[in-house]
């Protein structure tokens, strides 16, 4: 599946319930982009098929999941993630991850949304930002390099994919100071750069900014 910036269509099916009136049309065209963007088992889907699983998901009436009066959903705070130890090629990954201007802008918003509105942590639009930036954590978190004698490369996650780099010494990673800021500085980049996260990213500003 294609995952492009479209206007996303409420499809005719049972098991969901319409998103909630206070969504706009950007905003769940953002939801449901981010839903299918983070479960890559829908991508051979036809666009519609697609659509219509991210809406059961987002707003399933029948599943039991709407939550009671005075109740906030769960977000990735309340979860463990992966703490890299200090001093890591990991930590140094997440810290130049942070320092993105992507991440920047998507946690942000994140913190701007929380604040101006608590309940929108629990819409479909707050969980897949929520989602997102533990995700990104989560793929720096992942960063190592393997050295086993016979085998030597670096490894680290994009979207949730573990990824190999067999052109990185971890030997310089660890005498080279410069060399290993330079990696640290390549891997944030090619994390924050997927084309899946620049596409939901995208229709998050696009979105912000039709309400300037």
């Amino acid at each position: 599946m294609v995952v492009a910036s479209v206007t996303i269509m409420v499809p005719d099916r049972p098991k969901h319930c319409l998103p909630p009136e206070t969504l706009k049309n950007e905003e769940v065209s953002a939801a449901v982009l981010g839903w299918l963007a983070r479960h890559k088992e829908t991508y051979g889907l036809d666009t519609v098929d697609g659509i219509v699983v991210a809406f059961d998901h987002l707003w399933p009436c029948r599943l039991g999941v709407n939550l009671p009066a005075g109740k906030t959903a769960p977000t990735t705070e309340d979860a463990k993630e992966p703490v890299p130890q200090k001093g890591s090629l990991a930590a140094e990954v997440l810290e130049k991850l942070k320092a993105t201007r992507e991440y920047k802008t998507l946690s942000s918003y994140y913190d701007e949304k929380k604040k101006s509105d608590p309940a929108w942590l629990a819409s479909a639009q707050g969980r897949a930002v929520d989602a997102y930036l533990a995700t990104l954590r989560s793929d720096a978190a992942a960063t190592r390099a393997v050295d086993t004698g016979k085998a030597k490369y670096l490894e680290y996650a994009v979207d949730g994919v573990k990824v190999t780099d067999k052109g990185v010494s971890p030997l310089d990673l660890k005498i080279d100071k410069e060399y290993r800021d330079f990696i640290a500085s390549a891997v944030a980049t090619n994390i924050v750069t997927d084309e899946k996260f620049k596409t939901f990213l995208a229709t998050l500003e696009k979105g912000a900014g039709s309400r300037r």
